[in-house]
């Protein structure tokens, strides 16, 4: 009974130390591979590298409310807006606005989304 307690006492040292490997070492690749089987991780970046150098690529700011935008409020006096809108009978002429397009299979579905807001901008000014 020792021996089980003392085994279940472990494995949860096990799981976090398996957890905390370093992100560019050959082990930390070694478990992606072995937890699953659709691709294969290898290496980018020497095993030394920095990890700050790493942050800096993926745009992680040291402290990110030094770099904040500043907030703007608008005032909209004297500006119309209807209680609903209907992009599909405002602009009934247009024979995509009524499409949903299936993107779930789609890894660029940005592209489709941002090219319907163009659409839907350039209907909005008439051009």
């Amino acid at each position: 009974m020792k021996m089980l307690l003392v085994c279940l006492g472990i494995l949860p040292i096990i799981a976090a130390l398996e957890s905390e490997l370093h992100p560019l070492s050959d082990e930390f690749i070694n478990q992606i591979n072995r937890r699953q089987s659709t691709w294969k991780a290898g290496r980018n970046f020497a095993e030394d590298l920095d990890m700050s150098y790493i942050r800096r690529l993926m745009g992680v700011l040291p402290n990110h409310q030094n770099f904040m935008p500043p907030t703007i409020e608008y005032k909209l006096e004297g500006v119309y807006l209807p209680t609903e809108f209907d992009s599909r009978l405002e602009w009934s002429q247009c024979p995509t606005i009524r499409e949903i397009r299936d993107q779930g299979s789609c890894g660029s579905c940005w592209v489709s989304s941002s090219f319907r807001l163009l659409l839907r901008l350039s209907l909005g000014h008439n051009s």
